[in-house]
């Protein structure tokens, strides 16, 4: 299981923060240079103290999500030593640990490529979070457009199943290409 984190210093936030309940649990943050995760042994260093400098915020999956889709990128001028660092460490995607594909950069594009690498699993599309707008019906009327073909950038997969049901983080919409066996013909 992993578990995400704002981090902050002196009330601004820092990093997006990663960290493994196993292994030897290291702590990653979010690189939007390259759009992956990188380990910190800094902020892993101060993770670990006794007395933190700095504040480690708990935050759900898809929250870190929301946070990473407009992260900005570390400025090679200013923080050139920082990036250079964090890129010797291995990459870690963002599937590895557990985040909401709905909350990709370019949505309908990853979107496409998830579904059809999925092999007729359900795939996360979008969340509508509780109480917000236009929540219940725009989860049904995406359901909707999917199901019909209206999404241009997923037709070229052929048919496909779309449902929408209610998780803890809101309205989760999903979708799948559907099975060859539950695709009717006309005429057969």
């Amino acid at each position: 299981m992993t578990t995400f984190y704002a981090v902050s210093n002196d009330q601004t936030q820092a990093w997006v923060a990663a960290r493994e309940d196993t292994g030897d649990r290291p702590v990653l943050v979010w690189l939007a240079n390259d759009r992956t995760w990188r380990r910190n042994p800094f902020l892993e260093e101060e993770f670990y103290a006794l007395d933190r400098d700095m504040r480690f915020e708990e935050i759900s999956p898809t929250d870190a999500a929301k946070q990473i889709r407009d992260w900005p990128k570390l400025n090679a001028t200013t923080a050139g030593w920082i990036l250079r660092r964090l890129q010797e460490e291995a990459p870690v995607s963002s599937d590895e640990l557990g985040i909401p594909r709905a909350h990709a950069k370019r949505p309908t594009l990853d979107l496409a490529a998830q579904l059809r690498d999925a092999h007729g699993e359900w795939i996360a599309v979008k969340i509508y979070v509780h109480g917000e707008s236009p929540g219940v019906h725009g989860a049904r009327g995406l359901t909707s457009d999917i199901k019909r073909g209206k999404r241009a950038g997923l037709r070229a997969l052929g048919p496909l199943d779309a449902r929408y049901r209610t998780t803890s983080d809101g309205i989760l919409v999903e979708a799948r290409v559907k099975p060859a066996d539950s695709i009717e013909t006309i005429g057969a």
